[in-house]
């Protein structure tokens, strides 16, 4: 009996023991499969089984790497690794298996044993990055905020392990950069196969080989029984691509159709092992190359997780549905494996929303819209400003009577200069293509013009006799006051139309997607100060009521934080240019004048203004703080040397802007009108001048501001030249009132 009681004891006790090991939940694993140069239409036209699963029941978005390696693809490989901004350059691809041999004649042997030598660790991982060492000196000399091979070492400390197979390589050219992403802080992968062996012959293939996808799938699927994150560098796409110059169109229609249809082979297999415990990422880090004479477009990402509803993707890093960022795919890793992303990196984990197909197909036609279009449709828009300036200009340095048809033309063509910028924000709806956009576009700028003549007359009735006072231009302080308010509205709204509008997102770089932006803060803080300068002068009294000056200061106010706080304008540049710019205006109106003291103070002030607002913003966004937060966040971590690196870089932009064709071609455009306006124009506004110290000084301090904003943003010359523009506008369309009509 004591031996029948003690089996059945032995059996409970094991019973109990396996208990645990039934009820518990499967360990998340992460597959992330990369395929270059696909795009959207690749990927949501497909009938092939894999692809079609994988985009049907999955999140999709569009992918922007946002590097800082002049936008190089070996730097999106490098920041996806570190989940921030990180530069790279062809030293990425130096990733072996470590069986395999050394081709370099300085250093010869296996690459595992190189590895040892190189960092003097007796371990031998499956596959070693060599150049990790020597990409961390180079973005610690350029001083990133982040290195290459973060991911890879939380997971190695947090005891997750990393495996990467397959590669990209050419016939000529190695091409493993896929290797950084798993790979830990030097440059170790403890499990993979990068080699040939991934590979089969094909004699009829660009390169002579393709990736096998059953031998892919088949290591994909045997390395998640003991590893947490599998990169898989699915090369075919790659090799296609970068073969085109060599193949006739026929012949790289039918090659790429071949490589979809093998990633499709390897997609089927691996999502016909999953067991509802891994996240499948299909990723492209490089946008298709555009046919000759076109634009590219975004690269597509999809994200697939078994029981989870399909929609767009989005993170907090772009706020826009169906749009995310290469920094966030490493945040994303880790929230799937149950890890918290480190401070250093700026990505945020990608989160699934409604809405999918039809969204993400006008966001990808409407990005292809803006890079096809930005040029073509600034330029005429500046070529018919600069038209109407120096035409405008010409007339009143002669200082001659007009006839009322001229002034009239020359008038209107100055306020259809002022409105454009709104009318490209008005023009974001509707059919992303370019005939129906330019139709819209001219279609608000003719309304907006009207507008703005029409509204002149209740605003000179709301005025009443004060209207005398004002030194003209009063249909172009209407626009102005029209423009103020409709940014404000749109920043409290969050900017939901404005980063689609076409100055805005001439190329989706970076990662700051949301909020004003620097082009529309030149917009709105021009206008603003314009509306301000010119009004002020109906009320002379102002400076001791103190009703006037509570009014202007809200006013000040309410731009200043419309364009700081990360949920409405989020431009840290901007609030310091408007408290600049502001402030002055607001001083110049109270002495007639301000100096050098009051605009170091005002510097000052903006940027304990901007500092409170992204320590607040890093307080109260959990995890999700804008660039400003970001930038208060690295601050606080003794990260100062970082953020003076950046306000060089926003000052190196500025240079290398001004020496872009664009603005070259604008600089040369404008020289006409600076002779006139040296030669003769500057002496003609003296008479506006006349009894009016405030005014004098009023303009000024816009002049100010324009360089506030110049200074403190990466494409400050926008922004200041806008600033500055409308400034020229509202005086000379002034001059022209002061003009008197030629006898008929």
């Amino acid at each position: 009996m004591s031996v029948i009681r003690n089996y059945i004891l032995l059996v409970l006790a094991l019973a109990a023991l396996a208990l645990p090991v039934e009820g518990a939940s499967p360990r998340p694993k992460v597959v992330l499969v990369i395929a270059d140069y696909i795009t959207l239409s690749d990927l949501l036209d497909s009938k092939l089984p894999g692809i079609h699963k994988l985009t049907s029941e999955g999140a999709i978005g569009l992918i922007c790497p946002g590097t800082t390696g002049a936008g190089s693809v070996q730097s999106c490989y490098a920041s996806v690794s570190a989940g921030s901004y990180c530069w790279a350059g062809n030293d990425v691809d130096q990733a072996y298996s470590s069986f395999e041999l050394l081709e370099d004649e300085d250093e010869q042997g296996p690459a595992g044993v190189v590895f040892q030598r190189r960092t003097g660790l007796h371990s031998m991982p499956a596959v070693v990055q060599l150049e990790v060492p020597l990409l961390d000196s180079v973005n610690l000399e350029k001083r990133t905020n982040s290195l290459p091979g973060a991911l890879g070492d939380i997971l190695y400390k947090d005891g997750k392990k990393a495996a990467v197979f397959g590669n990209s390589d050419l016939a000529d050219k190695k091409r493993r950069r896929a290797a950084i992403i798993a790979a830990n802080g030097v440059g170790s992968v403890a499990t993979g196969d990068i080699s040939f062996r991934v590979l089969r012959r094909d004699p009829l293939s660009p390169t002579g080989f393709v990736t096998d996808s059953a031998k892919l799938a088949s290591a994909v699927d045997g390395a998640l029984e003991s590893v947490d994150f599998v990169v898989a560098d699915f090369g075919d796409t790659a090799r296609v691509e970068l073969n085109k110059t060599n193949l006739s169109d026929y012949a790289y229609s039918k090659q790429r159709a071949k490589a979809l249809r093998n990633l499709d082979s390897f997609l089927t297999r691996i999502l016909k092992a999953e067991t509802g415990q891994e996240t499948i990422i299909l990723a492209s880090m490089a946008a298709k190359v555009p046919e000759r004479g076109e634009k590219s477009r975004l690269a597509p990402i999809v994200i697939f997780r078994p029981g989870s509803p399909g929609g767009s993707l989005i993170s907090a890093t772009t706020r826009t549905p169906g749009l995310v960022s290469g920094f966030d795919i490493a945040p994303t890793v880790l929230a799937s494996l149950d890890l918290a992303k480190p401070s250093r990196m700026v990505g945020t984990p990608i989160t699934m929303v409604s809405g999918r197909e039809s969204r993400i197909r006008w966001l990808d036609n409407l990005v292809l819209l803006c890079r096809e279009a930005v040029w073509p449709v600034l330029g005429v828009l500046a070529a018919i400003g600069i038209a109407a300036i120096t035409a405008a200009g010409a007339v009143i340095a002669l200082g001659k009577a007009v006839s009322e048809r001229v002034g009239a033309v020359l008038k209107v063509l100055l306020v259809a200069t002022m409105s454009s910028p709104l009318a490209m924000f008005f023009a974001v709806p509707g059919s992303p293509s370019v005939v129906p956009y330019a139709l819209r576009l001219s279609a608000w700028v003719i309304a907006l013009t009207a507008a703005a003549f029409g509204m002149s007359g209740l605003l000179k009735r709301a005025l009443g006799d004060r209207i005398n006072r004002l030194p003209g231009a009063l249909p172009i302080v209407t626009l102005a006051l029209i423009t103020t308010i409709v940014l404000f509205i749109e920043a409290c709204r969050g900017g939901q139309l404005i980063r689609f509008a076409l100055p805005s997102v001439a190329d989706f770089r970076g990662y700051r997607f949301y909020g004003v932006g620097n082009e529309y803060m030149g917009v709105w803080l021009g206008c603003a100060l314009v509306a301000i300068v010119w009004l002020r002068e109906c009320f002379p009294g102002w400076r001791s009521s103190s009703r006037g000056k509570s009014i202007t200061i809200a006013a000040s106010v309410a731009v200043v934080l419309g364009l700081g706080i990360p949920a409405f304008g989020a431009n840290a540049g901007g609030a310091i240019a408007a408290i600049v710019g502001l402030g002055t205006v607001y001083i110049s109106g109270l002495k007639d004048r301000f100096g050098a003291r009051d605009i170091v103070m005002l510097v000052v002030l903006g940027g304990l203004v901007v500092t409170f607002i992204g320590l607040m913003d890093t307080l109260l966004s959990r995890g999700g703080q804008s660039h400003i937060g970001l930038a208060a966040s690295v601050g606080s971590r003794g990260g100062y040397m970082l953020l003076c690196s950046t306000i060089v870089r926003k000052l190196s932009m500025n240079v290398s802007l001004i020496g872009t064709p664009q603005s070259q071609m604008a600089m040369i455009g404008a020289i006409p009108f600076f002779f006139l306006w040296f030669s003769s124009i500057g002496k003609k506004i003296d008479k506006l001048y006349a009894g009016r110290p405030a005014f004098r000084s009023g303009i000024a301090a816009t002049i100010v501001g324009a360089g506030a904003a110049f200074l403190f943003n990466d494409s400050g010359i926008v922004a200041g030249g806008l600033i500055f523009g409308f400034l020229v506008l509202a005086v000379l369309y002034s001059l022209l009132d002061s003009l008197e009509p030629a006898c008929p």
